[in-house]
């Protein structure tokens, strides 16, 4: 229980931080006892069905993931693959969760409050789709920048589709921008 204390305490010094509170002590750490639990609500039929579907196809893909590794990698490499996916469950929760985090809040404050969570949720859609390409896109763009002995091992222009790709995320985002004003012109 005392590493939940700490974590919860240091979650509130986070939270007061970017709350606009002066230090981390400025803001007290939350006993575990004091933490409300919201009621759950209900839940339709409809959604339980689609929740269990999305979990059963989501079970069915991590096995068909782990079937086409164990087929087709050697059992060498794996310890290599676990680190790897160790390292992007590290790189989410250390760094694109709390960048999040922080944007939030920022966008939160740039508007004044005023901006509405459909706006929030569009840039932050935005921010993690496109980051998650740029991270992809990464060890390509790199390797092709230290060069290739055999010039067919990165054939295409790396950087060029990244920028295709955020130039696509930037249209669905004014897409969506579009579609929200009309939907509140109609509902006007």
């Amino acid at each position: 229980m005392t590493a939940v204390r700490v974590l919860l305490g240091a979650w509130a010094a986070v939270v007061g931080l970017l709350r606009g509170a002066a230090t981390p002590a400025a803001v007290p750490p939350v006993p575990v006892a004091e933490v409300p639990v919201a009621a759950a609500a209900p839940v339709s039929g409809a959604v339980r069905v689609a929740r269990a579907v999305l979990v059963a196809v989501g079970a069915l893909l991590i096995g068909v993931g782990f079937g086409l590794v164990a087929a087709g990698v050697p059992a060498g490499q794996w310890p290599g693959i676990a680190l790897w996916l160790a390292g992007a469950l590290v790189l989410h929760d250390a760094v694109l969760a709390p960048l999040l985090l922080v944007g939030n809040r920022l966008l939160r404050r740039a508007g004044g409050g005023a901006l509405p969570w459909g706006a929030v949720a569009v840039v932050q859609a935005v921010l993690v789709v496109g980051g998650v390409l740029t991270l992809l896109a990464f060890p390509a763009l790199r390797a092709q920048a230290i060069g290739a002995r055999n010039p067919s091992v990165l054939p295409f222009d790396y950087g060029a589709h990244l920028a295709a790709a955020w130039a696509l995320v930037g249209l669905v985002v004014v897409g969506a921008v579009v579609a929200g004003r009309v939907r509140r012109a109609r509902s006007a």
